[in-house]
């Protein structure tokens, strides 16, 4: 500390790029300060900290299950982000001196880098503080203020326990094992999804995802219910989707569409409070849209456009442009490459003719003559023979009614089950095809890509990502567009997953296999965790699932025409 002193004091008045000079680590009371990387200018990027101290001198209790050591980690980062205004330091100087950056919490239980706690009970605090100037000139009685009083108060406040914090906190905890809980039984039952009686689902808007006020709770009727016993929670109602076919219908407006979000949803724990902790799906959930505009690099979408007029073959098909139709092909096909079993859709989203085609089509359109086999056709055979169930909103159309095993109609957020009132109302299939064309094929598809490709370099930069806006991945010369992953809920997610991708391409090969490379590369971070992305330890990553990582990299423009061809 006193050594910071100094170095404070000496460089009081010095041109910006001295404070360099303070990188390192200092010992204050009951806790460690760690300069990692100082920014160049007060209007650059600010500068990139750490704090150490112990979880037992600070009363948090000691957990060994890793999802509680999550949870902990999450509740002690949002103590500290809704209170992060407390650490900065007012009229500090130019630019951003004096201003503290502690990652965004938002309403998901996430594995981020913003608070860690190790084996040995150590936590460790990451945040950005902008070091005090006038103009570019160091004020170093300011940066001590910032970092030896603002910033150790702001952590001794809200990071230490508080007997005041144990109902909060043990709901917090306990919430998470339930959640998890529930998601394992699921698997193991065989059962995609759960939603529990009384569930709040609608949010306050399309950009705020918190729960909306006076929202209409979840209902289903006594018949469609089950009670599971969860850990802490005990018996709990609720209605539980069985594997196979499920279709929500109903009018405009009356929750089909905000159920199948909160399903989407699902695959991630939630705090309690809002409102979906108990709407919980399985883990390779994977919604599915249509997406023009596009990119497709070599994937095998033959089971459901195939024979082109023009002889094109779409066995590995590649466009920079893709229509609605291709596009959604694609994301099913890259989805269960990915290994989702559980497709989730929404008319509204979709690409009709993709989804469906009328028998008054069927009759003026001969089959020879038409390359897309609809999803409504396969939609039997995909889940009897390949096990993959689907979760799909309807509203203007009855072709999957013969196909479905349960049909429930959502009347103000309350549902009905009208399962036999909509078989009664279509004839029974007469015949199946006995196989979905080629996809076993596509499934096993091999593909190659060249590391130069993927590398992550722009100008002087040897890796340069950046998220300058929640849906798009600047990705060395590449923007990713992400609008349509639907599942990736943090901005932490995509910056996370740019770093993914710069690791992975320094250690791809020309002779690598695109998809099992990643997965193994993937697997390793999971279990190495995400420091070894960066140069420097960062406080704002937040862990992707893989077929997120799998969807970012697909839309990877730069594989169009640089693709290696399919292994055999």
């Amino acid at each position: 500390m006193k050594k910071l002193i100094a170095h404070l004091q000496r460089l009081d008045g010095q041109g910006y790029g001295a404070y360099k000079a303070i990188k390192g680590s200092y010992e204050l009371p009951q806790m460690r300060l760690v300069v990692d990387h100082v920014q160049g200018d007060p209007f650059a990027e600010p500068s990139h900290l750490r704090i150490f101290y112990s979880a037992h001198s600070a009363g948090w209790p000691s957990l060994q299950q890793a999802d509680q050591v999550r949870a902990l980690e999450d509740y002690i980062g949002r103590r500290l982000a809704e209170h992060q205004s407390h650490a900065a330091l007012a009229h500090a100087g130019s630019g951003k001196s004096g201003h503290i950056h502690f990652m965004h919490h938002g309403q998901q239980v996430l594995k981020r880098t913003a608070v860690k706690r190790d084996v040995d009970g150590v936590i460790e605090i990451r945040l950005q503080a902008g070091l005090p100037a006038n103009g570019r000139r160091i004020l170093g009685q300011q940066a001590q203020q910032l970092l030896l009083e603002h910033i150790p108060h702001w952590v001794r406040t809200y990071a230490t326990y508080k007997p005041t914090l144990h109902s909060t906190l043990t709901q917090h905890l306990n919430a998470v094992t339930d959640q998890v809980y529930l998601r394992n039984w699921l698997e193991q039952n065989q059962h995609v999804a759960f939603i529990a009686q009384g569930s709040r689902l609608p949010r306050a808007s399309g950009i705020d995802d918190h729960p909306l006020p006076h929202g209409t709770p979840f209902n289903a009727p006594d018949h469609l219910t089950l009670s599971i016993d969860l850990p802490h929670r005990g018996a709990t109602q609720g209605v539980c989707i069985e594997q196979g076919i499920t279709l929500l219908v109903g009018g405009g407006f009356h929750g089909k569409s905000t159920l199948l979000s909160a399903l989407a949803q699902g695959v991630y724990d939630h705090i309690p409070g809002d409102g979906r902790e108990l709407v919980v799906t399985r883990s390779d959930a994977a919604s599915i849209c249509a997406e023009e505009g596009r990119a497709v690099s070599g994937i095998d979408i033959r089971p459901f456009i195939n024979h082109l007029p023009t002889k094109r073959s779409t066995q590995n098909f590649v466009t920079s442009n893709a229509s609605g139709s291709t596009s959604q092909a694609a994301n099913i096909m890259e989805a269960l490459q990915g290994g989702s079993r559980l497709l989730l859709m929404d008319e509204d989203r979709a690409a009709t003719n993709l989804m469906m085609r009328d028998t008054c089509m069927q009759q003026l359109i001969a089959p020879h003559q038409e390359p897309i086999t609809p999803l409504c056709e396969q939609i039997s055979t995909l889940h009897e023979q390949h096990a993959i169930s689907m979760v799909v909103v309807m509203g203007g159309s009855s072709a999957f009614f013969p196909a479905a095993h349960r049909v429930w109609q959502f009347d103000t957020f309350q549902l009905v089950d009208r399962t036999a009132d909509a078989h009664q109302l279509v004839a029974p299939q007469t015949t199946r095809p006995t196989e979905v064309a080629n996809l076993q094929a596509a499934l096993k598809q091999q593909r190659g890509a060249n590391p130069q490709i993927l590398s992550p370099k722009k100008g002087k930069r040897a890796i340069a990502v950046k998220v300058p806006e929640p849906d798009l991945l600047n990705y060395g010369e590449v923007r990713i567009d992400l609008r349509h992953l639907e599942q990736r809920v943090d901005r932490g997610q995509t910056l996370a997953m740019g770093y993914m991708l710069a690791h992975f391409s320094q250690h791809l090969t020309m002779d690598d296999e695109l998809l099992t490379a990643l997965r193994a590369c993937y697997q390793q971070m999971v279990e190495q965790g995400m420091d070894k992305l960066t140069p420097f330890p960062l406080g704002n990553l937040a862990l992707p699932r893989f077929l997120d990582l799998l969807a970012a990299l697909n839309r990877h423009r730069g594989l169009i025409n640089h693709r290696m061809p399919s292994k055999p």
